[in-house]
C-alpha cells in the first residue's frame, strides 16, 4: 500500500515546480524507507497502481525530458575551427603583491577575570542555612506526627 504522506509530498513538490527526481531523493535523505518512496514514485509515474520502479531516475529523465516547441526554429551550434579560437591571457598577481595585515593576539591574564563577589557567597550561605532549617522541620513533622495530631486535635 502506498504511503499517502509520501505520495502527497511528491505531488506537492511537483506542483511547486520542483523536479520529481529531486523530491524523490529528498524523501530518501529525510529517512523514509526506500521501498515506500519507490511505491509512491511508481504511483505517480506509471499507469498501473501497484508497480515498483527499480530505477526512478530513468523514468524521470524519460518522462520529464524537455522537448523544444515546434514553432521555434532549431538552433544549430557550429564549432569554430582551431585557427579562429581566441584565448585571453589572464595575469595573476603574485601572492606577495598584496600587503600583509598585522594581527595581534589578545592575551588576557587569568587574574583579570572577575572573581565571585562576596555578596553571592553570603546569599548562598543564607540559602543553605534556610534549607537545613526546613529539612529539620520536615524531619520533626515526620517523626512526631502522632504527637502533633494529638496536640492539634
Amino acid at each position: 500500500m502506498v504511503n499517502q504522506a509520501i505520495l502527497g509530498g511528491l505531488k506537492s513538490a511537483v506542483a511547486r515546480g520542483q523536479s520529481l527526481q529531486k523530491a524523490y531523493y529528498s524523501f530518501i535523505n529525510a529517512g523514509y524507507e526506500k521501498i515506500e518512496v519507490d511505491e509512491a514514485f511508481a504511483t505517480l509515474t506509471m499507469p498501473t497502481e501497484n508497480s515498483i520502479v527499480s530505477n526512478p531516475s530513468q523514468i524521470v529523465k524519460q518522462q520529464y525530458s524537455v522537448q523544444p516547441k515546434s514553432n521555434l526554429p532549431p538552433i544549430s551550434i557550429k564549432p569554430l575551427p582551431p585557427n579562429q579560437i581566441q584565448f585571453q591571457k589572464v595575469i595573476v598577481p603574485p601572492a606577495n603583491a598584496f600587503p600583509r595585515v598585522q594581527t595581534s593576539a589578545i592575551v588576557k591574564d587569568a587574574s583579570e577575570y572577575s572573581s565571585p563577589k562576596k555578596s553571592n557567597s553570603v546569599a548562598i550561605l543564607l540559602m543553605v542555612l534556610i534549607l537545613i532549617f526546613l529539612m529539620a522541620i520536615l524531619f520533626g513533622v515526620i517523626v512526631f506526627k502522632e504527637e502533633i495530631l494529638q496536640l492539634l486535635g
